[in-house]
């Protein structure tokens, strides 16, 4: 990419990657590390045998599943909940604000502590209505952090 800033007139220029870790993203990029292990579509998102969330009516549930691995020696505390992170999922003209739930596996409100050398599996999820399903070719996460709109690295 040439921004024409003429900083580099050889136009051999490297593009800085603005990416960001969910890791760094949510403050742990030291001692977490979040891993996206894919995705699935369905009409509802079943959490244990007690808690449900369902769709709207033509619309059915995108589920991005992420791993929050704790790398380090010594338990961490992680709180997503009061930072009040913001997801958007976009693929071509599709964009779609994530959903903010109470299901204690929602990544975007979890609160917990993830015990040294363990691991915990969170879940994002995006209701789309269900002609657009098709439409997620190849998905890219956001995140909003302090008014500022950070593609997610996956």
């Amino acid at each position: 990419e040439n921004t024409g800033d003429g900083q580099n007139p050889g136009g051999n220029e490297t593009v800085q990657d603005t990416r960001i870790t969910l890791a760094d993203a949510i403050g742990h990029g030291t001692d977490l590390n979040v891993a996206y292990t894919g995705s699935y579509v369905a009409k509802d998102y079943v959490e244990g045998t007690v808690y449900a969330v369902d769709a709207e009516m033509g619309k059915k549930f995108y589920i991005m599943k992420f791993t929050i691995s704790n790398t380090t020696q010594n338990d961490v505390m992680v709180d997503n909940l009061t930072k009040g992170f913001k997801f958007k999922l976009t693929s071509g003209e599709l964009s779609i604000n994530g959903e903010k739930t109470f299901l204690m596996t929602d990544f975007s409100t979890y609160v917990g502590t993830v015990a040294a050398g363990q691991a915990v599996e969170t879940v994002l999820l995006f209701e789309i209505p269900e002609g657009s399903v098709d439409k997620i070719t190849e998905p890219t996460l956001e995140i909003l952090i302090d008014d500022v709109l950070k593609t997610v690295k996956l």
